[in-house]
């Protein structure tokens, strides 16, 4: 039984151990952290309290992931994740509302396309009604209403 195999988990919890004693981190740690999407989101909010370059070009085709780094680490837009994020309706939405707390035209033609965010987004980004999204509002009773 030898050494157990270093994986990007391991490689985070490490990291983070190493950074909270020293302040400093390890480019082995970094360049392990950076091969999961999960570790690097995770690595850039809690050890780096940043950016993390290395990983963000991985992160940024995870759509969930490419959201959450957008609104917690880099907190604003993340330019390199838009295409992704505008092919889901909810995250295209919440990045809208949550990260650009502005329109995100890019992402409106599917945002248009469930009754629920499209509203929402009318409401909480546009606040004003939309036209566009009116007909697919229109066929749900109570975002009609």
């Amino acid at each position: 039984m030898g050494r157990p195999k270093l994986t990007p988990e391991i490689a985070y919890n490490l990291a983070m151990r190493l950074y909270a004693a020293t302040g400093e981190c390890d480019e082995r740690l970094e360049n392990m952290i950076a091969q999961d999407v999960w570790a690097a989101y995770w690595y850039a909010k809690h050890v780096l309290k940043g950016p993390f370059p290395e990983a963000e070009s991985m992160i940024a085709q995870d759509i969930a992931y490419a959201y959450f780094y957008a609104r917690d680490v880099l907190k604003g837009p993340f330019p390199e994740a838009e295409p992704v994020i505008t092919q889901d309706i909810e995250y295209a939405y919440l990045y809208a509302r949550d990260v650009l707390k502005a329109p995100f035209p890019e992402a409106e033609p599917v945002i248009a396309q469930d009754a629920g965010p499209a509203y929402y987004y009318a409401k909480n980004v546009l606040k004003t009604p939309w036209s566009e999204a009116e007909p697919v509002i229109a066929q749900n009773p109570e975002r009609a209403y």
